[in-house]
């Protein structure tokens, strides 16, 4: 059993949702439905990929004027005179190594790199140039005066980058807090970040809480991914992918565009195909100079297209379609989905439901859902109930509604409340519209009256 709990977080006053099955939030526009898809998927992400916190900041930052450093001396070596061919190609490796972003060879790598300098300036007897002593003094803040205090400060340097990467490992292993409340501050623009504004329980005990020493991994669930509109097909993939790219929809983009898949004889592949009359593809060019794979729409009747050009209705299922034949969801996936009637008809609000409780009910995919349409929330209702009646079971936890109403504090916000199964109260919400109309329209709702 997993549960999220939020207190007091922009609109969201307090919410406690169980993420057992189907989870759906209702309620009015900024209620802070998509507050609480977004905490709950960065926590998630990011207690799965905890590096990704640690990277930029206690890594890649401190290595980069050292890679540099690396090139200027390694470059400096390459056009000496009296450097045979072995060593320039001992020399075009080493600078090839200092391009590698894989965290399993880099620390080999720069070590590799600073032998390879003492090696050559220390072993051979190499005279230190001015233009180098410059270089090592620019990157260290301090003058290299001579060939002995730049040996020195390789020495130096060497112990310098073995303290970033055991630094570094130490905090993968302690797996700080401080470093998600950070993120989580970046995200959504927060200067401060209570530690007790929410928390993620799985059998009842915490797993993910800032006021915890470490963060934990929920392990019943490996895989989360958050879909917040389905144009997000519509971006470049792959090496194209931009830096400000969102990162909910740069692991997506990253997900659809991997290696194809043999997916042609997946079941639920054929089950989408057979709503929206195709089925979306990844093809790798074999030809020309861009042969990044391409995400494409392949109709029943054999006609294919770029999927960014079909239309939005078709682009919701194909996401739900990619993410099933690469083999994505199963009963270990939380899959968290804003909004997912929108650009669908009435009728494919229908097909959508029902896809996601024979999901959730035939590989134990989990759904967080937020939703504003009557039909999505009441075709989920309907299709549980007669999944519970044809198998004679109560499953009280699969399906869940939440609501969320005006809170009755002095501060403003909404606290989410359980329906318990009766989603009437959703209804009353959602059918205020009608109220309004007849507000709008006095002449026209006075006649439908007589």
């Amino acid at each position: 059993m997993v549960k999220l709990s939020i207190n007091n977080f922009r609109a969201v006053r307090s919410a406690s949702i169980d993420l057992n099955g189907i989870s759906v939030l209702t309620g009015v526009n900024a209620s802070g439905k998509s507050t609480i898809s977004r905490l709950l998927y960065y926590s998630l992400y990011y207690s799965q990929n905890f590096e990704d916190l640690l990277e930029p900041d206690l890594l890649y930052n401190k290595l980069e004027p050292i890679i540099s450093l690396y090139r200027r001396l390694l470059n400096s070596l390459y056009i000496r005179n009296g450097i045979s061919l072995e060593d320039r190609a001992r020399i075009r490796e080493a600078r090839d190594l200092s391009m590698s972003n894989n965290l399993n060879i880099m620390r080999e790598a720069h070590e590799e790199i600073i032998d390879l300098l003492i090696e050559f300036y220390e072993g051979h007897g190499l005279e230190v140039r001015q233009h180098e002593r410059s270089a090592f003094g620019g990157y260290a803040k301090k003058r290299i005066a001579n060939r002995y205090s730049f040996i020195n400060a390789l020495y130096g340097l060497k112990d310098e980058v073995n303290l970033i990467f055991d630094t570094y490992n130490k905090e993968t292993v302690l797996r700080d807090p401080k470093y998600l409340s950070r993120k989580l501050q970046r995200e959504f623009g927060t200067p401060e970040l209570d530690p007790t504004l929410f928390s993620i329980q799985e059998e009842e005990e915490s797993i993910i809480d800032l006021r915890k020493k470490s963060v934990g991994k929920v392990s019943s669930i490996d895989k989360v991914y958050y879909i917040d509109t389905p144009v997000v097909v519509n971006m470049p993939s792959g090496v194209q992918i931009f830096e400000d790219t969102p990162l909910h929809w740069a692991q997506l983009l990253e997900l659809f565009s991997s290696t194809p898949m043999d997916y042609s004889e997946d079941y639920w592949s054929h089950r989408i195909a057979n709503i929206v009359k195709g089925r979306a593809i990844v093809v790798k060019p074999t030809e020309g100079i861009n042969r990044s794979v391409r995400m494409r729409f392949k109709s029943d009747k054999g006609v294919e297209f770029p999927l960014k050009e079909v239309a939005t209705g078709i682009k919701g299922f194909a996401m739900l379609q990619l993410l099933l034949q690469k083999g994505l969801l199963d009963k270990n996936t939380l899959l968290i989905i804003d909004e997912p009637e929108a650009h669908l008809h009435p009728q494919w609000i229908v097909e959508y439901a029902k896809l996601l409780v024979e999901l959730n009910h035939s590989l134990g995919t989990r759904f967080l859902i937020a939703t504003h349409s009557t039909d999505m929330v009441q075709t989920l209702y309907l299709l549980q109930e007669e999944y519970n009646e044809s198998r004679k079971e109560t499953d009280d936890c699969s399906l869940k509604f939440y609501l969320a109403e005006q809170s009755d504090s002095a501060t403003d916000g909404y606290v989410y409340k359980d329906c318990q199964g009766d989603i009437e109260p959703i209804f009353s919400v959602f059918n205020r519209s009608y109220d309004l109309m007849a507000k709008y329209t006095p002449t026209i709702s006075k006649m439908n009256d007589e």
